[in-house]
C-alpha cells in the first residue's frame, strides 16, 4: 500500500529501476502499485526495492508481496466476476436457447455449449469495457483475443464503441429471438397432434436448421488468416473494376425485372424500375458527396444516413421507406467486401480495411444501387405506400433476386461448418451467386409444374404456376440477351451430353461449335454470334463467360472438357482451390515471368484485375493482340477494342479468336490422343507377333485416317521401327528404355541402377 503523498517518490524509484509495465491505482480507498515482470531476476529486484521503500516509510510495512501469478478459469480475470454479472450468468444458463436434452444431437449440443461459453465471455468483455481504464480488473485481465489491445489498459475507443453497439443490439434482439424460438417449438409440438395437417418432419427439420445456423454464428468472430485471404482476394478480382460493377447491376434485368414482372407485367415493372433508378442515383450521389466532404480517408465509404437521404431530395414517404429498408439490412446485405474488410482487419479503421474499402467502392455502390432500385420499385408496384405488406414484399423481392451472402444465409456445407472447416469459405468464395441462382430457378420450376398444394385453391395454384412460368420465360430471355443461347442455364452440361451421344473416339463431335456454325450459315456470322453469345457481341465486347449461367452446375466445365482427363482434372483442381489461393498462384507466376525477362507479362499476371486492364491496353496499342506466349495474333485492335479492354471487358474479336482456337485445339488433341493410342497398340501387337490383333487395329486405323484426314497407317512403319530400335538399344547398352546410349553423362549419372 502506498500513501498518496508518496506516490511520486515511489514512481521515481521504480522508474530508476527501469521497469515500464507498471499500473498505479487511483482508487482512493485502496491505493497500490501493480508491477508485472517477465523474469525471476527482475521480480527479485523489485521485491528488494519494495523492502527498501518500506524501510524509508514510503510503503506500508508488510504490504510488499511478489511471486508467480495464479491463474483461475475466470474468463481471463484476476478474480471472480461481480455478483450482478454472476446473476446474469444464471439467467443465460436458464435461457431456452441454451437448453438441451437426451434427444439433442451431439453436434447441436456441442454448438450450444460453445455458444453458451461465448455468450458468457461476451458479457465479461462488455463489463470490462465499461470499467475505467484504471480499474484493476481491467488492467490485469488476460484479453489476448482483443485485436489491437495489450493485456493492460490500452483500449481503443473504436473497440469499446463496437462492443457497446454489439451489446445494445444483443439486448434488443435477444428477447425477440427467444420469443421466436418458443413459437417455433410450440409449432413443432402442435404438428405432432393427430388433428393437425402440418408436416411434423418438415417443420422439425426447418426449426433444427434455423437453430443450428444461429448456434454456428459466433458471438465474437475473430479474424483468421483465411478471412484475410478472402477479403484481399475479393478486392484483387473485383476491386476498382468497372466491368465487375456493370456485371453486378445486370441482375436488375436478369432476376429483379422477371420477379416484379411475374406479378405486375413487364412494361409496368420496367417503368417502375426506371423511376426507382433516378431516386437510387440521387441517394448514391448524395452519399458520395457526403463521403467526399469528409476527406480522402472516407472516399471509398458508403454511409446512407438520414442526412444523406435528406440531401438526395426524394419524396418524404420514399425516404421513410428507404430508411426502414436500410435499418432492416436489405440495402447492405450483399456488400461482402465491406464485411470481409472489417473482419479481416479486426477493426473498422485499419489501413487494411481502408484499402479494401477503396478497392471495392465500385462494387459497394453498384450493389447498393441495385438493391435500392429493387426495393423502391417493389414499393411502388405493391401500391400500399409504407404499409407492413409493402415492406414485406420489398424485402422478399430483394432477398429472392439479389440474395443474401451473410454466413447465416449460406448453406452450412459452404460455410465455416463445411467439410474443410474455416477454409471452406475460401474454396467456395465466388460460388454463392451460382448456388443461390440455382436454388431460385429450382423453386420457380417446381412452382411452374407443381400440382395444387394442401390448403391452396385451384385459382391460387393456377396463378402460382402462371407467375413461375412467366419468371422463367423472362429470365431465360434476359440471359439470352446478355450471354446468348450458349449462356443459358446448364448449357455446358447439355452440350457435353450431346457431344457424347453424337460423337465417339474416332469422330469427335462439338455441339457448341456446330450450333454456332449453324447460326452463322442461317443468320450470317455477326448475327449468329449475337444469338450465340449475346447482344454485347454486337457492341464489340463479350460478357458471356461472366454473366452467363451455362456453368451453374458444379463441375460442369470438367464434365464438358474435351482434353485428357489429366489436363481437365488439373484445371478443375486449380479452379476448386478458390479465389484466394489462385490469387497467390497468379502472383507467383507473375514473379516467374518477370524473373525470365517478361516484365509486361509478369506485371499483368501479378497485378489485381482492375490494374491489368490498363497494362493490357498499353500492350494492345504497342504490340497488338498477343497470346500468353507472346505470339502476335492475326488481328488488329481498334479504338473500340481498346476502350472495352480499359473498362475490363474482353473485346469480341479476342473472345472469338480464343473460342475458335480452343475448339480447334480440343479437336486436335482428341484426334492426336486417339491416333497415338492406335499407333502404340499396333506397334505392340506387331512386335509381340499377335497378327490377328494387329490386322484388326490396322483396319480401325485406316477408317480413322479416312474419316479425319490423319496419317496413322502411313506412320506405322516408323512407329514399329522406332519402338524396336529403342528395345534393342536398351538391351544392348544396359540403359533404361528411352535413354539415349550416346549420352555418356546420363549413363554415369544412373550407374547406381542395376542395368
Amino acid at each position: 500500500m502506498v500513501s498518496k503523498s508518496a506516490l511520486k517518490k515511489v514512481a521515481d524509484a521504480v522508474a530508476r529501476l527501469g521497469t515500464e509495465d507498471v499500473q498505479f491505482s487511483t482508487d482512493n480507498t485502496n491505493p497500490r502499485v501493480m508491477i508485472r515482470t517477465t523474469s525471476r531476476s527482475a521480480a527479485e529486484a523489485l521485491q528488494k526495492l519494495g523492502l527498501e521503500l518500506e524501510k524509508a516509510g514510503l510503503v506500508e510495512q508488510g504490504s510488499t508481496s511478489g511471486g508467480p501469478r495464479t491463474r483461475e478459469n475466470n474468463y481471463g480475470l484476476p478474480g471472480r466476476v461481480p455478483d450482478y454479472v454472476a446473476r446474469a450468468f444464471e439467467q443465460i444458463e436458464t435461457d431456452p436457447a441454451f437448453q438441451w436434452d437426451t434427444n439433442t444431437p451431439p453436434k447441436e449440443k456441442e454448438l450450444i455449449q460453445k455458444q453458451l461459453a461465448a455468450t458468457k465471455q461476451a458479457l465479461v468483455d462488455s463489463w470490462l469495457d465499461m470499467q475505467p481504464d484504471s480499474s484493476l480488473s481491467r488492467v490485469l485481465a488476460n484479453r489476448k483475443n482483443v485485436q489491437g489491445s495489450s493485456a493492460d489498459m490500452i483500449r481503443g475507443f473504436s473497440d469499446r464503441q463496437n462492443v457497446g453497439a454489439v451489446g445494445i443490439a444483443a439486448m434488443v434482439t435477444r428477447p425477440k429471438f427467444v420469443e421466436a424460438l418458443r413459437s417455433m417449438r410450440d409449432t413443432v409440438e402442435q404438428s405432432h397432434r393427430a388433428d393437425n395437417d402440418l408436416d411434423p418432419y418438415m417443420i422439425s427439420q426447418v426449426v433444427q436448421e434455423t437453430r443450428l445456423r444461429d448456434l454456428a454464428t459466433p458471438i465474437n468472430d475473430r479474424a483468421i488468416a483465411a478471412d484475410k485471404l478472402r477479403a484481399v482476394a475479393h478486392s484483387y478480382y473485383l476491386g476498382l473494376n468497372p466491368s465487375s460493377s456493370l456485371i453486378n447491376m445486370s441482375a436488375l434485368g436478369v432476376t429483379v425485372l422477371p420477379e416484379l414482372a411475374k406479378r405486375h407485367g413487364v412494361m409496368k415493372s420496367f417503368h417502375a424500375m426506371r423511376r426507382a433508378s433516378g431516386q437510387a442515383s440521387a441517394i448514391l450521389a448524395a452519399a458520395f458527396a457526403d463521403a467526399r466532404a469528409r476527406g480522402p480517408a472516407h472516399w471509398g465509404d458508403l454511409s446512407l444516413t438520414e442526412d444523406v437521404l435528406k440531401a438526395a431530395n426524394i419524396p418524404e414517404d420514399v425516404r421513410a421507406f428507404v430508411r426502414r429498408r436500410i435499418a432492416a439490412g436489405d440495402i447492405d446485405l450483399g456488400t461482402m467486401s465491406r464485411a470481409l474488410g472489417q473482419l479481416a482487419s479486426g477493426k473498422a479503421d485499419t489501413k487494411l480495411d481502408q484499402a479494401l474499402r477503396y478497392g471495392t467502392a465500385f462494387n459497394i455502390y453498384s450493389e447498393a444501387f441495385a438493391r435500392l432500385v429493387a426495393s423502391i420499385a417493389a414499393r411502388e408496384l405493391h401500391g400500399t405506400g409504407n404499409s407492413v405488406e409493402a415492406h414485406t414484399y420489398a424485402s422478399q423481392v430483394v432477398k429472392d433476386t439479389l440474395f443474401e451472402f451473410q454466413p447465416g444465409a449460406t448453406g452450412r456445407f459452404f460455410g465455416k461448418q463445411g467439410v474443410l472447416g474455416p477454409l471452406t469459405p475460401v474454396v467456395a468464395q465466388f460460388m454463392q451467386w451460382n448456388l443461390q441462382v440455382t436454388e431460385k430457378l429450382a423453386r420457380e420450376f417446381r412452382d411452374a409444374i407443381g400440382k395444387q398444394r394442401p390448403g391452396e385453391t385451384a385459382e391460387v395454384a393456377a396463378q402460382r404456376r402462371q407467375e413461375a412460368q412467366r419468371f422463367l420465360l423472362m429470365h431465360m430471355t434476359a440471359v439470352t440477351a446478355l450471354a446468348g443461347t450458349l449462356g443459358l442455364p446448364f448449357a455446358t452440361v447439355v452440350a457435353g451430353v450431346i457431344d457424347r451421344l453424337l460423337g465417339d473416339d474416332d469422330d469427335p463431335f462439338d455441339a457448341a461449335a456446330t450450333w454456332r456454325n449453324f447460326l452463322a450459315d442461317v443468320l450470317g456470322k455477326d448475327m449468329g454470334e449475337v444469338v450465340a453469345r449475346g447482344l454485347p457481341r454486337a457492341l464489340g465486347f463479350d460478357v458471356s463467360s461472366r454473366a452467363g449461367e451455362q456453368n451453374l452446375m458444379p463441375f460442369s466445365e470438367f464434365l464438358a472438357d474435351k482434353r485428357s482427363w489429366r489436363d481437365a482434372m488439373t484445371d478443375t483442381v486449380g479452379r476448386g482451390i478458390g479465389a484466394g489461393p489462385n490469387m497467390l498462384v497468379s502472383v507467383a507466376e507473375g514473379g516467374g515471368k518477370i524473373a525470365s525477362g517478361d516484365l509486361i507479362g509478369g506485371m499483368k499476371e501479378m497485378l489485381p484485375v482492375a490494374l491489368k486492364s490498363p497494362l493490357e491496353v498499353y500492350r494492345l496499342s504497342t504490340e497488338g493482340y498477343v497470346d500468353t506466349k507472346g505470339n502476335r495474333l492475326p488481328m488488329s485492335p481498334g479504338a473500340r477494342d481498346i476502350l472495352w479492354q480499359l473498362m475490363g471487358f474482353t473485346p469480341s474479336a479476342k473472345a472469338e479468336y480464343g473460342e475458335a482456337r480452343g475448339d480447334q485445339a480440343a479437336r486436335t488433341g482428341q484426334l492426336q490422343r486417339r491416333a497415338g493410342m492406335l499407333r502404340q497398340r499396333i506397334a505392340q501387337a506387331v512386335i509381340s507377333g499377335d497378327n490377328t490383333t494387329a490386322r484388326d487395329l490396322i483396319q480401325q486405323a485406316v477408317e480413322f485416317d479416312r474419316t479425319n484426314g490423319t496419317s496413322v497407317v502411313q506412320s506405322l512403319g516408323a512407329s514399329v521401327q522406332g519402338r524396336q530400335q529403342a528395345l534393342i538399344q536398351a538391351r544392348a547398352t544396359g540403359t533404361p528404355l528411352g535413354v539415349r546410349p550416346q549420352d555418356a553423362a546420363a549413363r554415369q549419372l544412373t550407374q547406381y541402377a542395376n542395368f
